[in-house]
């Protein structure tokens, strides 16, 4: 799952022409056209430029950019550029540590290793459960719609901005 926070804006015409022909956006229409999307965030900035939030899966970056843009631009918009988050669960990771921290309890506190193996596995089990619902960012791209195609730019970690963790649907 990917996470797109997009900019969406009307062709480039001066300020005061800009967005006559162009619809208001909505999550009614985004949502009616772009199935199994979550919307978290969708806010007018003026002038009809949009400021857009949302969660697609799809087989690539360029499938999903391309489904947004096709809405768009039947809503009288042209422009798209913003940043991609692709996102990871933490099951395994949760999964090793439950399994020895619950092993490791009752193995201090029992000196038995069958207590110990059960409790190892309960950890696990409960580990990955827990872990199937954190996520974390793995890479953020920049993205921006040129006469050429997509153009995608890795932005270095240390420049990822702080952001919510958004929350599986």
């Amino acid at each position: 799952m990917s996470t797109y926070e997009l900019r969406i804006t009307p062709p480039q015409l001066p300020r005061t022409l800009r967005g006559r022909g162009a619809s208001p956006i909505t999550r009614d229409v985004l949502t009616e056209q772009l199935t199994d999307a979550v919307i978290s965030e969708l806010v007018e900035n003026g002038y009809r430029d949009y400021r857009l939030r949302l969660e697609l899966a799809r087989e690539s970056h360029v499938d999903a950019l391309n489904e947004v843009l096709t809405v768009v631009q039947r809503l009288g918009y042209a422009e798209i550029n913003g940043t991609i988050s692709e996102w990871t669960s933490r099951t395994v990771e949760t999964a090793v540590a439950g399994a020895f921290g619950g092993g490791g309890t009752a193995a201090l506190t029992s000196r038995d290793v069958w207590i110990s193996t059960i409790f190892g596995f309960a950890g696990m089990v409960l580990g990955a459960i827990v872990g199937s619902e954190l996520r974390r960012v793995e890479k953020v791209y920049r993205v921006q719609l040129t006469a050429s195609g997509w153009q995608f730019a890795e932005v270095p970690r240390e420049q990822w901005s702080p952001r919510p963790v958004p929350q599986p649907a």
